[in-house]
């Protein structure tokens, strides 16, 4: 579709979703050299997507939140209770689960099965005095096939065996098991077909209706109007632009992302 034309969202027929909580609240955050003075609120049952040209600092935005490079200023709050991300562990168990764009390299542990990548997050949980149950695990990635619609043999078939759209699936329902008051998927449909990339953009929606906070970055124009609530325009390490989807085009978006509309505005005035 060309640039500048209003898209019909492939959730045209949804309903309004009801906002709830704070559930993930940034402010003031920076990391020197990269981005700076990072500010947004995501509230339950939100999907907010964050766009921009590639480089201009949203995953290192996510990656930073999540604790996998702390912050040299700024706060984050998970549910309204401040936190100091220092690792993904730390933040994993506060209720933040990050879906990186390296689906293979970072986000899944290829050659292991589909039920040691589901269930390796939360094997504390399946335990009991330091002791797996055999049978327990089974079931949650039984399940997790199930509700994903992952096309395998089996809970015991090897992650890279499966197709892109699958792969991505299973990494869905590894981070998904920790239960996380938030969400952060960084390219989500990357790389996949365009069936499981609808099986994505479903499952997403899903989420939010379900009452999850999720942050979306994709660099999918079409994808970022067809799923947002709100949509966060980044350009060179700041937050420029604020959004709402059903007012927005790919052309507007562009505009904030490569600074058009402030230069336009700068001339006006």
């Amino acid at each position: 579709m060309m640039v500048g034309r209003p898209l019909e969202t492939l959730f045209a027929e949804r309903k309004p979703r009801a906002v709830g909580h704070e559930a993930l609240r940034v402010e003031g955050l920076s990391l020197a050299g990269v981005f700076r003075d990072v500010a947004f609120t995501i509230r339950a049952g939100e999907i907010v997507c964050m766009a921009g040209l590639v480089g201009a600092g949203r995953t290192e935005i996510a990656q930073t939140c999540f604790g996998m490079t702390p912050p040299s200023g700024g706060r984050v709050f998970l549910a309204g209770r401040e936190v100091a991300p220092r690792s993904p562990k730390q933040m994993l168990k506060l209720g933040l689960a990050y879906l990186p764009e390296d689906r293979d390299g970072q986000g899944l542990v290829m050659a292991e099965s589909i039920l040691s990548n589901v269930t390796l997050p939360i094997l504390d949980r399946l335990s009991r005095w330091g002791v797996v149950d055999r049978q327990r695990p089974r079931e949650v990635a039984s399940a997790a096939i199930e509700t994903y619609d992952i096309r395998a043999t089996g809970v015991d078939q090897a992650v890279l065996l499966l197709s892109g759209g699958n792969r991505q699936k299973v990494a869905f329902a590894k981070w998904l098991a920790t239960n996380p008051t938030a969400l952060i998927l960084d390219e989500p449909t990357h790389g996949i077909d365009v069936g499981s990339k609808a099986q994505v953009h479903r499952i997403i929606a899903g989420l939010a209706d379900a009452g999850l906070a999720v942050l979306v970055i994709s660099s999918d124009l079409p994808e970022v109007l067809a799923i947002a609530d709100r949509i966060l325009v980044v350009a060179e390490g700041r937050i420029v632009a604020d959004l709402d989807p059903r007012h927005a085009t790919q052309e507007t978006v562009m505009m904030a992302a490569t600074g058009e509309a402030r230069r336009a505005v700068d001339a006006a005035a």
